[in-house]
């Protein structure tokens, strides 16, 4: 088992490293190899890769556009509200439908893809300031773990994904790989057979 979490987080790091980057074939490649670690046939794993490929993409732009100016700094700065209600919704629904396609796929219930998407949404208004996106944030979190593997998982796991995402804000790969082991050691000595990507 520490063998395979080790491998998992290591995947995980090249996704999240991919992701920052752009490199979307890098990225396909490394999802691939993650989903085949976690027993899903090509097949299904090249069909789950373009949809997941697709939500990242998404993701990027809302953040590009951010950055760019495309949506006025000032505004959110005056009231981030504005990001929750106008902007950030369009992408994200686009992000949902990604994401269900993708947990379809994978032979997963798509449900959870609701709470994958709130998260994200709430991390990026939580970014300009606030607790109550922040906590909403972690809410989502624990409830698209909750979803996909029962309470006391989600329980175990929540945390992990919250320390996760610091390292890798923080650029400490040595911590983020730590917590990703950590992680994915209770993910597969819960016996779920459920696929997280």
């Amino acid at each position: 088992m520490i063998k395979t979490s080790k491998l998992l987080a290591e995947t995980c790091n090249e996704l999240l490293e991919a992701h920052d980057l752009r490199d979307w074939n890098r990225l396909e490649e490394v999802l691939l190899q993650h989903f085949q670690l976690l027993g899903v046939d090509n097949d299904k794993a090249l069909i789950a890769a373009g949809y997941a490929i697709q939500a990242f993409k998404e993701d990027k732009d809302i953040i590009d556009d951010l950055s760019y100016g495309k949506i006025k700094i000032d505004e959110l700065k005056t009231n981030n509200l504005i990001v929750g209600k106008k902007v950030l919704p369009k992408i994200a629904s686009k992000m949902y439908l990604s994401h269900s396609k993708t947990l379809e796929a994978l032979g997963e219930p798509s449900d959870s893809a609701y709470n994958h998407t709130k998260w994200w949404l709430q991390y990026h208004i939580g970014k300009r300031g606030g607790i109550v996106p922040k906590l909403s944030m972690v809410w989502h979190l624990y409830e698209q773990q909750r979803k996909k593997y029962g309470m006391k998982v989600a329980i175990k796991t929540t945390p992990n994904l919250i320390k996760i995402a610091k390292a890798h804000k923080s650029k400490d790969k040595k911590k983020q790989t730590e917590e990703l082991m950590k992680y994915w050691d209770k993910i597969l000595s819960s016996g779920s057979k459920s696929v997280m990507y």
